[in-house]
C-alpha cells in the first residue's frame, strides 16, 4: 500500500512560502520569504477501494433520497442515528454535496449524479454570504461538480464566488476578513481562511484574473508572520485595526 506523505510543520509552511510572489498594489507589506515558484495543481482520478464505496453509498444514497435541501443539510449524526441538519450558510453545507460528487466520481452512478446535482444547486446564492467559509460551500459543492462535469454553469458559480471572497480582502491587514459585521471583533481573521485560498488560486488559473492570485498570496504571508508561533503552532483568530493594519488581539475562540 502506498502512504500519504507525512505532513510536517516543515512542509506545510514550504508550501505556505510556495505562495510568497508579489502582493497587489497598495497591500500592506507581508513578511520577507523566499521567492518560490507557485505549486502545480494536482487533482488526481479518485481511488476508491470497492468496499469503501459500498458501504459509502449505502450511506449516503438512501439518505440523499430521504432528504431535502430545503429542509436543511447534512452536517452529523447523532448516536441515536438522527441527523443533524444546518441551513444553507453554514459552513458545512456543501460537504454533503461534494461527498454525493466524490461518490459519483468513483462509480459513475447515474442516480449519485442526480443526487449531487440536487444538493449542489441549492446552494448557489451562497456565493455572496457575509463570510470567509464562500469557499468552503461553494467548493466543496459547484467545485466537485464541475470537476466531474466540465458544467460551464459550476464554473461561472465559483468564479462568482472567488470574486467575491476576494471582495474581504483589506490591503491595509493584508489578509481576507473572516466573518460578518455583527461580531465583536474588529477585523478577525480565522487560521480556516487558509483553506478558502484554494477557491482564488483556482479562479485565477480559470478566468478569474491574476489579481485574486496576489490576493491569496498575500493572505498566506501575512498569515505567517501573524498567526505561526515560534514553536510551529498557531492562533486561530488574529483581531486587527482595518485603519492601520496593527494586531489588536490574538487567540482561539473555539
Amino acid at each position: 500500500m502506498v502512504r500519504p506523505p507525512r505532513i510536517t510543520r516543515s512542509l506545510l509552511l514550504s508550501t505556505l512560502l510556495c505562495c510568497a510572489v508579489a502582493a497587489p498594489t497598495g497591500a500592506r507589506t507581508p513578511p520577507t520569504a523566499l521567492i518560490l515558484p507557485p505549486l502545480p495543481y494536482v487533482s488526481p482520478p479518485m481511488s476508491c477501494p470497492d468496499d469503501a464505496l459500498e458501504r459509502a453509498v449505502a450511506v449516503h444514497l438512501p439518505l440523499a433520497r430521504r432528504l431535502s435541501p430545503e429542509d436543511g443539510y447534512p452536517r452529523s449524526i447523532f448516536l441515536e442515528g438522527d441527523w443533524s441538519l444546518s441551513t444553507p450558510g453554514a459552513w458545512t453545507s456543501g460537504f454533503f454535496a461534494g461527498i454525493l460528487w466524490q461518490l459519483y466520481e468513483c462509480s459513475g452512478d447515474d442516480e449519485l449524479l442526480r443526487q449531487a446535482r440536487r444538493w449542489t444547486e441549492g446552494l448557489e446564492n451562497q456565493t455572496t454570504a457575509p463570510s470567509h467559509d464562500v469557499g468552503f460551500v461553494i467548493n466543496s459543492s459547484f467545485g466537485r461538480g464541475y470537476r466531474s462535469t466540465g458544467m460551464e454553469e459550476y464554473k461561472a458559480v465559483m468564479l462568482e464566488a472567488a470574486e467575491h471572497l476576494a471582495s474581504r480582502f483589506d490591503p491595509r491587514v493584508g489578509a481576507i476578513r473572516s466573518l460578518g459585521e455583527d461580531r465583536k471583533l474588529t477585523y478577525p481573521v480565522y487560521i480556516d481562511n487558509m483553506m478558502n485560498l484554494e477557491l482564488l488560486f483556482w479562479a485565477a488559473r480559470n478566468g478569474g484574473g491574476d489579481s485574486l492570485a496576489q490576493i491569496a498570496r498575500t493572505h498566506a504571508m501575512t498569515t505567517i508572520r501573524d498567526h505561526v508561533r515560534p514553536d510551529g503552532t498557531t492562533f486561530h483568530v488574529v483581531d486587527y485595526d482595518p485603519e492601520s493594519g496593527d494586531v489588536i488581539w490574538r487567540g482561539t475562540l473555539q
